[in-house]
């Protein structure tokens, strides 16, 4: 746990004076909210100042209930050196909570970026905004882990730069090499975007697949691909509805490929991203060199 407060400069004695002892000054602060994800309620992400490097710093802060939680992300964090990934700087808590420190991070999530822009940003660049998502994941494999939670809300794009960063690492599990399932041990992932495995308490390497699948299909139609928002992970019957629920491609998934005229590329994108066995989905590689991202036009 790091020391959150600035040393001040030696003061050189003077007999003549008493020198009054100097209370600690806080290390980070200024503090501003810049992010909060609705679908998760006990933590927000904050813009602060670091008083010690004299440079603005990312915040996120958990209730400390969710503290292992928080402790689980922070493990993850100091692992990276990347320019894709955050860079870890501290962590603190007290009573109430638990806050992660990382460098600033410039931009907005590339959820609001896009949405905000739909009506201009055209085929090739979502092309581009996806390869750069991939990108990252690439480079979380190579500190083999799985990222779990893969949403445009968990990217966040700086348009100065046309930079993507992933953020939020706290149900990120280890990579795992071989096409085996793994069992899961806490919850992960956002309803809407978890593939049938998560649902059933397993992950997989190709996890994240699906949920990339999720954010393009989002963009292209204006709507989730499966209806799994409301479904209770405790409600009866959940693996027959899960089974019902994440088959692709139905008569709806058809008609909508058909209406907005997707080529056979990107039919074939989404036909191999939405299998339901993720041994045979298609991998992080394939997905990268896969002919729809290929070509941009």
């Amino acid at each position: 746990m790091g020391n959150h407060f600035c040393c001040h400069t030696e003061v050189e004695e003077d007999s003549a004076y008493e020198i009054p002892e100097l209370l600690p000054q806080p290390r980070f602060t200024n503090e501003k909210k810049i992010l909060k994800d609705e679908t998760k309620e006990n933590r927000n992400t904050y813009k602060m100042y670091d008083t010690c490097t004299n440079s603005d710093v990312t915040c996120k802060r958990f209730t400390i209930r969710k503290r292992r939680r928080a402790q689980r992300e922070a493990m993850t964090l100091r692992k990276f050196n990347s320019p894709y990934l955050p860079k870890y700087i501290d962590c603190s808590e007290d009573i109430n909570v638990y806050n992660i420190y990382y460098t600033f991070i410039p931009g907005i999530d590339l959820f609001t970026y896009i949405f905000n822009n739909l009506q201009t940003l055209c085929t090739s660049q979502i092309k581009i905004l996806i390869k750069k998502m991939l990108t990252c994941l690439v480079e979380l494999k190579n500190y083999n882990l799985c990222h779990l939670d893969i949403k445009f809300e968990n990217y966040i794009y700086d348009d100065a730069t046309e930079k993507v960063t992933l953020i939020d690492f706290e149900s990120a599990h280890p990579y795992i090499k071989n096409n085996a399932l793994k069992i899961l041990k806490t919850y992960v992932s956002t309803k809407s975007y978890a593939p049938p495995e998560i649902w059933y308490d397993y992950y997989h390497k190709n996890s994240d697949m699906w949920s990339i699948g999720v954010c393009l299909w989002t963009v292209m139609t204006l709507n989730y691909p499966f209806r799994l928002g409301k479904l209770s992970r405790h409600g009866p019957d959940l693996k027959l509805k899960i089974r019902k629920r994440c088959q692709f491609p139905t008569e709806r998934h058809t008609k909508i490929m058909e209406e907005l005229d997707f080529n056979n590329d990107l039919k074939d994108f989404f036909i191999k991203t939405f299998e339901f066995s993720p041994s045979k989905r298609i991998t992080l590689d394939e997905m990268m060199n896969h002919n729809w991202l290929k070509v941009l036009t």
